[in-house]
C-alpha cells in the first residue's frame, strides 16, 4: 500500500510537473524565474518519489553532471533546499549562457537534416517520374 500514497497526492493535488515548477519558482524567487522562464523548457529537471518525498534534480549542461536541487515533502509541502539560492541562481545563469551558445549550433544542424531529407524527397520524386516516363 506505501507505493501508491505518492500517487495520492498526486491525484488529488497538482501534477508532478506543477509541483516541480512551483519549487523552482520558490527556490529562485519570483523575479528571477520570471527572466527564466525563456529557458525553463531547455532545462532536464526530473523528479524522483520515494515516499513522500519528491527529489528534485537537474542536468546542468555545462557542467555535465546532475545536480540535487531540492526535495519536496508531498505531505507537508515542506521544501528543503539541497543548493544554496545565490549557487543556484550562477549555476542557471551559467547554464542560460551554453543554451544560448549552442542554440546557433542546435539551428544548424536542424537546417541541415531539413535540407538533406527535402533533397532526398526531391531525388526520390524525380527518380519515380523518370521510371514513369521510361
Amino acid at each position: 500500500m506505501k507505493a501508491v500514497k505518492p500517487i495520492k497526492h498526486v491525484i488529488i493535488g497538482e501534477g508532478i510537473d506543477s509541483i516541480i515548477k512551483n519549487t523552482f519558482l520558490q527556490l529562485v524567487g519570483e523575479k528571477f524565474f520570471d527572466e527564466l522562464l525563456n529557458f525553463y523548457d531547455f532545462y532536464k529537471i526530473r523528479g524522483i518519489l520515494e515516499g513522500d518525498i519528491l527529489k528534485i534534480s537537474m542536468f546542468f549542461e555545462y557542467k555535465n553532471k546532475w545536480e540535487n536541487i531540492a526535495e519536496v515533502n508531498l505531505e507537508t509541502k515542506e521544501i528543503k533546499r539541497l543548493l544554496d539560492e545565490k549557487i543556484l541562481k550562477v549555476y542557471l545563469t551559467k547554464e542560460n549562457r551554453y543554451i544560448i551558445e549552442n542554440s546557433d549550433k542546435e539551428i544548424q544542424r536542424v537546417t541541415t537534416i531539413i535540407l538533406s531529407l527535402t533533397a532526398f524527397i526531391l531525388g526520390v520524386g524525380i527518380a519515380l517520374l523518370i521510371i514513369k516516363l521510361l
